[in-house]
């Protein structure tokens, strides 16, 4: 076989791999064992959010959120607090696609400019790829892990008008701090996990 056919049939593989598994491979909970804590990616995909639009596009970042919160009510999009979580979560979930994290300056939860978790949690590390965030067209208020394959971060809106454009929906990383119940360990995929 000759290297363009050998290429060819494994870019044909793993694209049938992803067809057949989807996001079934991330749906369940990994841990991240660094911080213990427990990560999943959205089922669904989402437009990302800004302040001013009259044509928002939904499902959108803040329903990303809600889904998150669906899991468990500690659970948040995630809160990436050091350069090694955000390079773990690279190595986790890929450099192929963008994913939606819980960094916002939307007015439901700061000011413009000012960037916030959606968890409460005290800024102590941002990771912004050059000239980020830059509010393109005023319009550009959630974050994403990702940025044209570099594992730095941008801020989206959510439609052509604000700047998203073709890179939009995502999936969320979803993060729950806590330990898993022993017995809860089998069977996460499609229930709620119970943490403590």
């Amino acid at each position: 076989m000759t290297y363009f056919q050998k290429t060819v049939s494994n870019g044909l593989l793993a694209l049938c791999l992803v067809i057949i598994l989807g996001n079934g491979a991330f749906a369940q909970w990994v841990n991240n064992p660094t911080n213990n804590h427990w990560y999943r990616l959205t089922e669904e995909m989402y437009f990302g959010v800004h302040d001013e639009s009259t044509n928002d596009l939904s499902p959108d970042w803040f329903d990303a959120e809600a889904e998150a919160q669906s899991y468990n009510p500690e659970a948040h999009l995630v809160t990436i607090n050091d350069q090694a979580e955000n390079d773990w979560l690279v190595a986790t979930f890929g450099s192929e696609t963008s994913f939606w994290i819980g960094f916002t300056d939307h007015s439901a939860y700061s000011t413009e400019g000012v960037w916030v978790w959606v968890s409460g949690e005290p800024v102590s590390f941002v990771n912004w790829d050059v000239i980020q965030p830059d509010n393109y067209l005023q319009g550009e208020d959630s974050a994403h892990l990702i940025h044209f394959g570099s594992p730095h971060w941008n801020d989206l809106g959510n439609d052509n008008t604000h700047g998203a454009g073709l890179d939009s929906p995502y999936y969320g990383i979803v993060e729950l701090p806590g330990q898993l119940v022993p017995n809860e360990m089998i069977s996460l995929d499609g229930v709620k996990a119970v943490f403590r």
